[in-house]
C-alpha cells in the first residue's frame, strides 16, 4: 500500500518525505526481526532483506516507464523485460530488489551508502 501510486510521487520525495516513508517500515522490520526500538533503521532493513521503500518505489517507477514506453509505440510491453527491470537479485535473499543503478551495486550497497553508514557487524550467532 505504501507503494501505491509511486510513479507519480516518488520525484517529489525529499529528505522530510522520506523520513515519513521510512517510519511505518521501520516498525514493520523491526517487528519482523523481533529486535528493539533501538536497532538502527538501515540494520532492520539489511535484516529483513527489505529494501527501502523510496528504493522499491524507483524500481516500480521503471518498470511503469518501460510500459508507457512500449504502449507509446503501440507496442505490447514484454514481460521478460518487465520481469528484468523489476529483477530479484540473485546473490541475495528472495525479496531483495535491484533498481538499474550502474556499476553491479546492490540495493544493499546503495542504501548503507546514502545513509552515510557501515554495514552492521556480523552476528554473532552465525
Amino acid at each position: 500500500m505504501a507503494l501505491y501510486g509511486s510513479p507519480i510521487w516518488v520525484e517529489a520525495l525529499t529528505a522530510q518525505l522520506k523520513s515519513f516513508l521510512r517510519r511505518p517500515q521501520r516498525v514493520i522490520v523491526v517487528r519482523v526481526i523481533r529486535g528493539y526500538r533501538t536497532v538502527s533503521w538501515t540494520a532492520a532493513t539489511l535484516l529483513t532483506d527489505d529494501p527501502p521503500w523510496e528504493l522499491q518505489a524507483e524500481v516500480l517507477v521503471e518498470a511503469h516507464r518501460y510500459c508507457v514506453t512500449m504502449r507509446s509505440r503501440r507496442e505490447s510491453p514484454d514481460a521478460e523485460e518487465t520481469r528484468r527491470i523489476r529483477k530479484v537479485d540473485q546473490g541475495s535473499g528472495p525479496g531483495r530488489v535491484v533498481p538499474k543503478m550502474g556499476g553491479g551495486l546492490g540495493v544493499s550497497n546503495r542504501w548503507i551508502s546514502d545513509r552515510g553508514g557501515h554495514p552492521p557487524p556480523p552476528s554473532p550467532l552465525g
